[in-house]
């Protein structure tokens, strides 16, 4: 039986009114209600220019971060329909990070602290991540609607409103109430409420409704934990409920019995991690009750929260360069002097390079594995080094056009020249030949020099063809 959990989620997007934003110093964010604070208070061990790489200040390196009073959202109740079953959730937790290269992350935490059984923690998680099912959506609004008597006007509007399920009805000391669920799209209905301010252009999971206009995310990233005591440990089940709580999969989904031990992170025996780019989980199961996981580990785990989230914002910014490299023209043309695009994109790798490369991040070395565990799960690294040799590929081939063309105006130019010479030889020699005639010996002389000049010309124009080849 679950004994403590925690389920967080993460939608990134693409930001369109950045440059808006930035200018107006994102008052529009604070206006609203967000007030600039750290992504989550963690431990302090993380070495202080970590942690202000995504911030509350104005200055930090890389992202801003801010935090929603919880009088904002904390009173809405959920339940989703799982497993023919109907659990009930709130929101207990909700951020905010703006990155400097337009990347949004919007993260909110779920309070299921009432579910006790691990499967119905992964269905929950499972139905959770899913944003865009439309229809077949099963998450509901839970609230009460005070009325007098069937015949009054309020009871009659939720009794007439297909969307709206009267659960129950009950007296109470202020009077009659009617308890009712109304069936909701978790993004479109709720959560897309709490950031109005921001124009998204695209998700890194799209979905759009039928209109084709409306555009939601399809999915969103998990970050989970759960902590029980258990009777009798099996490593098998172990790694089994933290591939599960990293891959946000249903427990009816089967993991591989090929699966690799290299995969997971396991800083203790009792507790092992899953991350994927589908989400991160944390599954500690000791054999018996330990003060190091009963008192304070959840609180611990919110610094695995910002590692993780920093590697997400990496893993996003570089899924941004790809694309923008991706769909760079390969038209010599376009790469003018005054609009050198590839030198801009080069700079942009070189700005993310510079302040995202980092091997150590912290005193403990726990998190420093951790955080290289993530890199290489999310395949950072890799993907960077791709991307710098596509980004060099692509200049190489660049400028091989250019000299191929430059070459071909240069032989243009030799040939032009050529003949130009030996037009105007022709003339001279004619004007040395009528000027013996006519015994115009200066004349002859000069048209001498000028033929002279034009040989000297001449070859230097076939040496200058020469060396471009």
């Amino acid at each position: 039986m679950i004994k403590q959990n925690m389920l967080r989620f993460a939608i990134p997007f693409h930001i369109a009114n950045y440059d808006r934003l930035q200018k107006e110093k994102f008052k529009s964010i604070e206006e609203y209600g967000w007030e600039r604070a750290h992504i989550i208070q963690g431990e302090n061990d993380l070495y202080d220019y970590i942690t202000e790489l995504a911030g509350e200040k104005e200055t930090s390196a890389i992202a801003h971060s801010w935090k929603l009073p919880k009088e904002k959202y904390h009173k809405e109740r959920f339940v989703s329909e799982v497993s023919a079953k109907e659990l009930s959730w709130k929101l207990s937790d909700m951020g905010l990070l703006i990155f400097n290269d337009e990347l949004g992350i919007f993260w909110y935490e779920v309070d299921a602290s009432s579910i006790k059984e691990y499967d119905d923690f992964l269905d929950l998680a499972y139905e959770l991540k899913e944003l865009s099912r439309g229809d077949n959506e099963k998450n509901y609004f839970v609230f009460n609607r005070p009325f007098n008597g069937i015949d009054d006007p309020k009871y009659r509007e939720i009794e007439n409103d297909d969307a709206v399920v009267i659960q129950e009805t009950k007296d109470t000391k202020q009077g009659t109430i009617a308890v009712c669920k109304k069936k909701i799209g978790l993004y479109k209905d709720v959560l897309c409420e709490f950031i109005p301010f921001l124009e998204i252009d695209s998700f890194f999971s799209n979905r759009r409704k039928e209109s084709g206009k409306a555009l939601y995310p399809d999915r969103a990233v998990a970050f989970s934990w759960i902590y029980e005591v258990v009777e009798k440990k099996e490593d098998r089940d172990a790694y089994d409920m933290a591939f599960h709580l990293g891959r946000t999969y249903k427990s009816t989904y089967e993991m591989s019995s090929n699966f690799k031990k290299e995969d997971f992170y396991v800083p203790f025996d009792d507790s092992l991690w899953y991350g994927s780019l589908e989400g991160c989980g944390n599954y500690t199961a000791p054999k018996q009750k330990k003060e190091f996981f009963e008192s304070g580990y959840a609180g611990r785990l919110n610094t695995y929260y910002y590692i993780y989230l920093l590697c997400l914002g990496q893993y996003y910014s570089l899924l941004q360069l790809a694309h923008r490299v991706s769909v760079l023209p390969t038209k010599e043309d376009m790469y003018s002097s005054k609009n050198n695009i590839l030198e801009h994109m080069m700079d942009q790798i070189h700005i993310f390079n510079l302040k995202n490369n980092y091997s150590q991040i912290g005193h403990l070395t726990q998190h420093n594995e951790f955080y290289e565990y993530l890199q290489n799960r999310l395949g950072i690294n890799k993907m960077q080094e791709e991307l710098e040799v596509e980004l060099q590929a692509l200049f190489e081939m660049i400028e091989k056009k250019k000299t191929i063309k430059q070459e071909k105006n240069n032989r243009v130019i030799t040939i032009i020249g050529g003949i130009f010479v030996v037009l105007q030889a022709f003339i001279n020699v004619a004007a040395m030949y009528d000027s013996v005639i006519s015994k115009d010996w200066g004349y002859f002389a000069f048209a001498t020099a000028g033929s002279f000049v034009l040989v000297v010309l001449g070859i230097i124009i076939w040496l200058i063809g020469r060396i471009k080849k």
